[in-house]
């Protein structure tokens, strides 16, 4: 029930706000988050904008334009098989993941709760940001293996966009 316009990572966030959207979603790519200032400030745009939804390298950039901070894992998070807690729902996921970097916990943007938490090492692996609407996760949702239930992030991100509207 969405329909879907991909823009390329270099589109600044006014080309993509006339585009009409209701929300935004960063998707992941390769290489450091703090090599994407211009990307930065275009989700920080995004965000105090539109509601957003992050994965991979989009939960880094999200952390980084709302005022938080990322650093590297000491051996990376890679392969399909990563156990998630979900606080919310007191649940487990297993994961897809190939991060090298997760969210400072020491340094988290102003506001944000911490949704989820890798239960290997402890690191966080999701935020819901100031609002309720925009959240973030370290994982690919839709790429894990086995008995899980991620994917109804996406499904939670479209019903909050309907009862904020």
């Amino acid at each position: 029930g969405v329909s879907l316009k991909v823009y390329p990572a270099d589109t600044d966030a006014k080309a993509i706000l006339d585009g009409g959207c209701d929300a935004c979603f960063i998707t992941s790519g390769p290489g450091k988050p703090e090599t994407y200032a211009k990307q930065v400030e275009t989700v920080r745009a995004l965000m105090s904008a539109k509601p957003c939804m992050g994965i991979a390298l989009g939960h880094q950039l999200m952390v980084l334009a709302a005022g938080g901070e990322v650093k590297p894992l000491t051996y990376g998070h890679h392969g399909s098989n990563l156990p998630v807690k979900d606080i919310d729902h007191n649940t487990c996921y297993v994961t897809a993941q190939h991060v090298g970097y997760t969210v400072d916990a020491d340094k988290l943007p102003k506001g944000a709760r911490i949704t989820h938490v890798n239960s290997n090492d402890g690191t966080i692996e999701g935020l819901a940001y100031e609002g309720g609407v925009s959240r973030s996760v370290q994982f690919y949702p839709d790429a894990g293996r086995g008995l899980y239930k991620s994917v109804d992030l996406y499904d939670e991100f479209i019903a909050a966009l309907r009862s904020a509207k």
